[in-house]
């Protein structure tokens, strides 16, 4: 088409169009946001031609800085690696072509354009990014061939937002704000800049962001006061409280619950065109809970009023929602203000109201587990509250409300719930209502009665429970739980088969009197589990049970064990420790055998692993109970405690340790001591 009009055909010459329709051609063959070499040559060529004087646009020399502005966005935008060096150079052929005849068109606002476009350029490619930066502060300082105007910039703050540059975004906007209380400068910032600085404020994780989003909101308002702006940004509230909400600081979590009734109090006054959502609401709620304050409750309340006064009298169409309870809920629970009958039925009776009113659903599961996790507390939880709620759920179910479905959660949370309380063996009465209350629910479920089970960690929790006490049923109500899971699992239930965490419980039970007959128990539960299932925390439970009985032979047993161990590569320190343990606490008179063995032990043990500071401690004292020759024990002992030292293990236990003989913390031990410190 060039070819042919500089040949004579008048009738072909490219107009903006033409040049344009070509240029965005090529830009649709980038992948990823990128262009090759060979496209960004052909761009940078229509650049070169329309400031080259090859044609006249004397007619229309607008072309010229359209045209060319349009190839530096294009060069700003490719990715190529010297795309600020070729920008460099189209901008300084059109600053030489300004001034001719035919580029009399260059008008400041097309000057303007291309000057930015070349600043872009320039920042993106890191060979050129300091002569961006020069170019940027010439800008800022009115050195430039353009003026700073608010546009301008903007275009700037957004390439700094997209690269997500703080900083520069940063000082971008403060350069903003301190030119135009300039005299000539009109570079008030406006909604678009305050919409990139909030959105990147978001996007930025450090706290101090989170007081310059605040701040941006407080520029925006007094603009708006002055008269400089129209309206003002919902897209910014929304930002700031996002932003407010998700931080660590209490004091803008704070903050978040006035940026909120700012943002009500701005769309009622007609400031802003969209009213805070509910969505908004529940994150200030989510925010008041993790307050440190005291009156958690009320302000709760105090915002949920407010929906609903706002809703009633047409000002807004933010309606509570399930979020929105289950928050109320929740820092209920946070307040200690739920364990009250009338409290946390007054807050279902709430929701019920307005599913009748609205003819929605808004009870759901969440609902329920977030008032059951308050109840099931370990300190302040409730029962029998908890059971009424677990009641009004299933009563919801039965009448068919969609949302609601009680599963193997709130089932465990009701289990934990029937425990609140149970500290000793004085509450003992607290703990077998518990197991009734565990039993009676696996009745149900066997009689058909309920479709849910609460999985093995409802189990587990009872089973917990018995352990700690030391009441002589403990053995036989435990037992009967574990019997119940295996049936269950047998039957097909799901989750409910015991794990290791379950043996465990099962044989700490059984051995807690350290009796023969109750250790053997335990040995024999521990063989009847498949070896399939036994892991080494299942291993270490037996090692230690071993270690703390009563049996005479429980040193041999406990190394068999180990041995078995160490053949299936389960083993770790504490295994070790607990073959040691054992050593030191047999009431066998073949010492020499026992400190034999503990030094075999012990040797072992730094084969496979590290030994730490009680594994020393434990060493020893075998070496200071089982060995009578004073000689060798100095001496193995200072040793031992150098190579502690070496090791980096050099506690106070070890020390005490060391100190209880009077042979052994001596002038000698302080020496080791000194050298290991230097």
């Amino acid at each position: 088409m060039v070819k042919l009009y500089v040949d004579g055909h008048d009738d072909l010459k490219p107009d903006n169009v033409s040049f344009r329709t070509v240029i965005h051609a090529y830009m649709k063959h980038g992948e990823n946001g990128k262009l090759s070499s060979d496209i960004v040559d052909r761009i940078q060529d229509i650049g070169d031609l329309v400031t080259n004087g090859e044609i006249d646009f004397s007619d229309n020399p607008h072309i010229i800085s359209e045209v060319t502005g349009e190839v530096l966005k294009c060069l700003a935008k490719s990715g190529v690696a010297d795309a600020g060096k070729r920008a460099k150079s189209v901008f300084e052929k059109l600053n030489q072509s300004r001034g001719t005849t035919i580029s009399e068109g260059l008008n400041a606002t097309n000057h303007e354009n291309a000057y930015v476009s070349t600043v872009i350029a320039l920042l993106s490619d890191q060979k050129t990014a300091d002569l961006g930066h020069e170019m940027m502060h010439d800008i800022l300082e009115g050195k430039s061939s353009i003026l700073p105007r608010t546009y301008t910039l903007n275009r700037i703050l957004h390439f700094y937002c997209q690269n997500q540059n703080f900083p520069a975004a940063q000082d971008t906007y403060r350069a903003m704000l301190r030119l135009s209380k300039k005299q000539g400068f009109e570079t008030v910032p406006d909604i678009a800049t305050y919409n990139m600085m909030a959105n990147l404020c978001f996007q930025t994780n450090d706290e101090d962001s989170s007081f310059l989003a605040l701040s941006i909101l407080n520029e925006m308002e007094e603009e708006y006061k002055s008269g400089l702006l129209s309206k003002m940004s919902d897209f910014v509230y929304d930002m700031v409280i996002h932003k407010l909400t998700k931080s660590k600081l209490p004091i803008s979590q704070g903050n978040a619950h006035d940026v909120l009734m700012r943002m009500i109090k701005g769309y009622d006054n007609g400031a802003l065109e969209r009213e805070p959502g509910t969505i908004l609401f529940n994150m200030v709620l989510s925010s008041i809970m993790n307050q440190p304050v005291e009156n958690k409750a009320e302000k709760a309340f105090e915002l949920l009023q407010l929906m609903h006064e706002r809703v009633k009298s047409g000002k807004s169409k933010s309606h509570p929602d399930t979020r929105t309870y289950s928050h109320l809920l929740a820092i209920l629970t946070k307040d200690r203000k739920l364990h009250d009958s009338k409290t946390i039925f007054g807050v279902i009776q709430m929701i019920e109201d307005e599913e009748n009113e609205r003819r929605v659903f808004l009870f759901d599961n969440i609902v329920f587990e977030t008032a059951l996790y308050g109840l099931s507390d370990d300190q302040y939880g409730d029962g029998a509250l908890a059971d009424k709620v677990l009641k009004k759920m299933f009563f919801l179910r039965k009448n068919d409300h969609k949302l609601v479905n009680p599963n193997s959660m709130v089932m465990n949370l009701a289990i934990k719930a029937q425990l609140s309380g149970h500290r000793s063996t004085a509450s003992c009465k607290i703990l077998f209502d518990a197991h009734r209350y565990l039993m009676n629910i696996v009745s149900m479920y066997e009689k058909d009665e309920s479709k849910v089970l609460p999985t093995r960690v409802g189990f587990n929790t009872v089973l917990a429970h018995w352990e700690k006490t030391h009441h002589l049923k403990s053995p036989g109500m435990a037992e009967e739980i574990y019997k119940t899971m295996k049936r269950l699992s047998v039957n097909g239930a799901v989750d409910v088969s015991p794990n290791s965490f379950t043996n465990n419980l099962m044989m700490r039970i059984f051995a807690r009197d350290r009796k023969i007959k109750s250790t053997l128990k335990a040995v024999n539960f521990f063989k009847s589990i498949k070896e399939e299932q036994l892991d080494i925390h299942s291993y270490n439970c037996m090692l230690r049970i071993l270690a703390g009985s009563r049996m005479n032979d429980k040193v041999d047993m406990a190394n068999n064990l180990l041995l078995d161990m160490e053949s299936r590569k389960l083993v770790d320190v504490a295994s070790y420790n607990a073959v040691l343990s054992a050593c030191n606490l047999s009431n066998s008179n073949n010492k020499q055998r026992l400190l034999d063995l503990a030094i075999e032990t012990y040797r072992r043990l730094k084969v496979v692993t590290n030994p730490n500071e009680l594994s020393f401690i434990l060493i020893i004292r075998a070496w200071k109970k089982l060995s009578n020759d004073k000689t060798e024990i100095e001496r193995n002992l200072r040793l031992l405690y150098k190579d502690a030292c070496d090791r980096g293990i050099k506690g106070k236990r070890l020390e005490d340790e060391l100190k209880e003989n009077d042979y052994t913390w001596n002038k000698n031990y302080a020496e080791t001591s000194s050298e290991c410190l230097h």
